[in-house]
């Protein structure tokens, strides 16, 4: 067990959540507060940044290679000393409070909750740059006029009352605690994970779709929880499940024999759609009367795409949790950059034949795995990745679908093999 592993599962429920009159002023001025917390620590960490790192990084652009080694060493000098940590900003909260009481009118814990993003946010950043990725973007100001989202590890709760379940929200003295409805699915799903072992509510976000305050909007709470993870189940070689993971199909090697399932991709029923509603967007005004129409009507798309590929992934899931708990999938990693797996300049990568195939809608195939991933250690088993070996490709032969099986084969070969010189 990984030593940071703290032997319980992370889960998360959504749900919509219809503030009125006084509520909905509330959540605003809360809103503003967090905009005005991630503005200043933003502001902070900016200026550090462009003072002491983007020259350097503007240096090792320019850089021929034989000086390259030296700016990074001044990199890293210059990360050790100027660095700030989530801890100094939050430290920097007392103050801001006790000379501010609109500021301090919010809970703290909300305010320290959006600096930990805001950390967060920089240091993926930071990490990209260092790792060489010149196109990563740093995060940006939050823009009046825009939704702000609360995040909360305190001053909210679940309660029960009667047969239902509410979500308990108190915003500290910028206005009074608030009290919204679970849907029935959502309080069934808390009421049964309840029962398990070490449940534990630990924190919430709360967020509005669009972000714009100007246009109508829908609010969402995400609520997170834990639990203890239950016990593992041996991992039995004869009993394993292969899978060759693809954007249409999987190949499966089960005790149960080898077959080709069908992922089904509802982007190619609504691809088609959407780009129809694009072309028509593309000749208006940006903003007019017309153009939002379309862009609701697209975005209407998008959203039952998303929601026709996660019931469809939850179906295959459930079958494949049918033929085992312990899984060894294949591992992609797909970085669109010169020389990696996604780089069509490569042409040995291009065709139906090349790896470039394999690498198309990987956003599909990365959210086929990470829900297998959610269901499979809820049952005590295990998800391996493990690469199909690159000698192997060019003997597959046809498009991806004929291919699955010989490839869960290969994979499965591969993962045995490399089992067996570390064993």
């Amino acid at each position: 067990m990984p030593r940071k592993d703290r032997g319980v599962l992370v889960r998360a429920l959504k749900f919509e959540i219809y503030p009125k009159g006084k509520d909905l002023e509330t959540l605003n001025a809360v809103s503003q507060n967090m905009r005005l917390v991630w503005n200043e620590g933003f502001a902070t960490r900016d200026a550090v940044f462009q003072e002491h790192y983007a020259p350097l990084y503007e240096e090792l652009r320019v850089a021929k290679d034989d000086a390259k080694k030296e700016i990074k060493r001044r990199l890293v000098k210059a990360f050790e000393e100027h660095a700030i940590t989530a801890f100094d900003q939050i430290n920097g909260l007392t103050a801001r409070r006790a000379s501010d009481n609109t500021f301090a009118s919010v809970p703290r814990n909300w305010q320290e909750q959006t600096l930990v993003m805001l950390h967060g946010a920089m240091t993926s950043f930071m990490t990209l740059r260092k790792n060489g990725d010149k196109d990563a973007r740093p995060p940006r100001v939050k823009d009046e006029g825009f939704f702000s989202e609360i995040y909360g590890r305190t001053g909210f709760a679940i309660e029960d009352v009667g047969e239902q379940k509410y979500f308990l929200l108190r915003p500290g003295s910028v206005g009074s605690p608030m009290r919204f409805e679970l849907p029935g699915y959502q309080a069934g799903k808390l009421r049964e994970d309840g029962l398990l072992e070490r449940f534990a509510v630990k924190q919430f976000t709360l967020y509005r779709t669009p972000r714009k305050l100007s246009e109508p909007g829908r609010y969402f709470v995400s609520v997170g929880y834990e639990y203890a993870r239950p016990e593992m189940k041996p991992d039995i070689s004869d009993g394993r499940v292969y899978v060759a993971v693809g954007a249409s199909s999987l190949g499966v090697y089960s005790p149960q024999g080898v077959e080709v399932v069908d992922l089904w991709r509802p982007d190619k029923y609504w691809k088609p759609k959407i780009e129809s509603v694009e072309a028509r967007m593309k000749p208006l005004t940006k903003g007019s009367r017309k153009w939002k129409g379309l862009a609701e009507a697209r975005q209407k798309m998008f959203d039952i795409l998303a929601k026709q590929q996660r019931q469809h992934h939850a179906e295959v899931v459930q079958k494949l949790l049918r033929l085992g708990v312990h899984f060894v999938v294949t591992d992609y990693v797909v970085r669109s950059k010169s020389g990696k797996l996604a780089d069509h300049n490569d042409v040995e990568r291009r065709g139906s034949l090349g790896l470039n195939w394999a690498a198309q809608n990987t956003g599909n195939i990365s959210a086929f795995v990470a829900k297998l991933t959610v269901k499979v250690a809820e049952c005590g088993g295990s998800v391996t990745k493990h690469k199909l070996p690159l000698a192997d490709v060019p003997r597959f032969q046809g498009h991806g679908h004929c291919n699955k099986k010989a490839m869960v084969r290969s994979l499965r070969s591969s993962y045995l093999a490399n089992e067996t010189a570390l064993a």
